[in-house]
């Protein structure tokens, strides 16, 4: 069975628009970091 994953994309202060080069959809200029596979509780992709 096969397992699918949403990435966590984190707001901070110093983001941008770069991870959209990787093919991420952003919703914002301030995207800063993307938790592509992730089991914490603050965000579980």
């Amino acid at each position: 069975m096969p397992l699918f994953l949403q990435p966590i994309l984190k707001t901070k202060l110093w983001g941008g628009q770069r991870l959209s080069e990787f093919g991420y959809q952003l919703d914002n200029d301030t995207t800063g970091e993307c938790w592509c596979v992730s089991a914490h509780p603050n965000g579980t992709s």
